[in-house]
Parts: structure tokens; C-alpha cells; sequence
């Protein structure tokens, strides 16, 4: 443990002792997530992947109201807490994808965070999707899968937050040339990869590491998120009926 991390470990002791936490969506006393916002990441929601084995990827949930609350506490405002509900909730998705087939379990996958700025994990002080990526791997091996997670993926050079930009082709010339791959972490790739992040909007970044990896000899199988932000009208077909009774029982 870092001075940092003990320091921030000791601020949050000192926090919940003299304030004592709420719900990260809802503030209803001493839950970090209570049962029903985790209900809300109960909500399977698809968006299109070109290039990737399965075509799509999909999100636990919806992101706006409550969810947008907690997510964007834990990502920039150092609700670690929530690291937990959060993997739990992409830990049943992945049985949702390993019960329809979508995961085959005779497959090696390297799980593969998408990353975050330098400035971002300075401000931070982490990459908030790594321990996304832990957790699903960690999932798969329950299953008896072969999986592993590995920080794969780099960014170099953007100037803007994410929040800077709203339309798809802003958020596309936003990290378009500056998703860099690790070349020694590149050598110890195995099977297909599935790609983890917090929050897809127009899904650029998805896109844009999912076609990088490719052009690497490495074939994305599917990507998962926290929550999709879906274009107005917008509902990408598919397993949508499966995953929506397969995720909502395992909740």
C-alpha cells in the first residue's frame, strides 16, 4: 500500500465514522448500493460492435437519474465502495452470457479494461475499470473458464475530458490515434478478448480499441459496461429477450 492509498484509506475511515454513508444513488442509510438501485443495473442495454465475434456489447444498465449518482461518485469522487455492487452487477451479466452461449466455456478470454487518460488516473489516483476487469475475469474462472485480466490498452495525448464532448464524432476524433497497445502485455494475450468500461455513450472508444486490437491480431469476442447511454429510439435486437430474463433473475 502507497502513502497515497493509506491516506485516502484513512480520510475515508475518518468520513464514514463522522458521516455516516448512504446509498450511492439514493442516500437511504447504510447501504453502499441498496437492493433497489441494484435492481437498476438489472437492466440489460445492447449497442452495436463492429469488428468484435459477437457484433454488440452490452451494459448492466441505463445510465441517467440514480445510476448516473452513483457512477459518476465512484469514478470521480472516490466512492470506492461501490467497486463492490458494481462487480457483482457485471458478475451476473456474465452468467446471463455464459448460460445463453454468448461465452462459450471452452474458450481462453483475456479481459481487458479500457483505459483512462493519464491525467484522469492522476486526478483519480487509480483506472476505475480495472477492478471491472478483475471481477469478470474472476466470474469466468468460477465457470471454469480460462481467464485472466490484463492491462492491455493505453491512452497518450487527449486534451479533452470526456465531458467536454457530446456528439459521436466529436467523442470518435477524441480518442481516435491516441488508444495506444502495451506490446509486452500484447505477448501474453490468450484466446479472444472481452473489453470493460464504466460508461458507453456513443460507444467510440469501444469502437476505436475494439478495431486497434484487431488490427493487432487480436479478436474482441464482446464488450461489457456498467451502464449505455442508447440513442433516443434506439434498441439493438438480438439476445435483448434472453439476457433481460437471464440478467433480471439472477439480480
Amino acid at each position: 500500500m502507497t502513502f497515497r492509498d493509506a491516506c485516502r484509506e484513512l480520510a475515508c475511515a475518518v468520513r464514514d465514522l463522522c458521516f455516516p454513508r448512504g446509498c450511492a444513488a439514493c442516500d437511504m442509510p447504510d447501504e453502499v448500493l441498496c437492493a433497489r438501485c441494484r435492481g437498476l443495473l438489472a437492466n440489460p442495454q445492447f449497442f452495436a460492435l463492429p469488428d468484435s465475434v459477437l457484433g454488440w456489447g452490452m451494459a448492466c444498465g441505463r445510465y441517467g437519474g440514480a445510476l448516473r449518482r452513483a457512477i459518476l461518485g465512484w469514478k470521480d469522487h472516490g466512492d470506492v465502495e461501490c467497486d463492490i455492487p458494481f462487480a457483482e452487477a457485471l458478475g451476473q451479466a456474465v452468467d446471463a452470457l455464459v448460460r445463453s452461449g454468448c461465452l462459450e466455456r471452452d474458450r481462453a478470454y483475456t479481459v481487458v479494461p479500457v483505459p483512462s487518460s493519464p491525467r484522469s488516473v492522476r486526478r483519480r489516483g487509480r483506472r476505475q475499470c480495472v477492478p471491472l476487469a478483475i471481477a469478470v475475469a474472476d466470474r469466468l474462472a468460477d465457470y471454469g473458464v480460462a481467464a485472466e485480466a490484463v492491462d492491455l490498452l493505453r491512452i497518450r495525448g487527449i486534451r479533452l475530458k470526456s465531458v467536454q464532448v457530446t456528439t459521436a464524432a466529436q467523442r470518435h476524433h477524441r480518442v481516435a490515434g491516441h488508444v495506444q497497445v502495451d506490446e509486452e502485455a500484447l505477448r501474453s494475450l490468450k484466446g479472444h478478448v472481452i473489453l470493460i468500461d464504466d460508461i458507453v455513450t456513443s460507444g467510440a472508444t469501444m469502437r476505436t480499441c475494439t478495431a486497434l486490437l484487431d488490427a493487432h491480431g487480436a479478436s474482441v469476442w464482446t464488450a461489457m459496461a456498467l451502464v449505455h447511454t442508447p440513442p433516443r429510439g434506439a434498441v439493438h435486437q438480438g439476445h435483448c429477450d434472453t439476457f433481460t430474463a437471464d440478467v433480471s433473475s439472477a439480480a
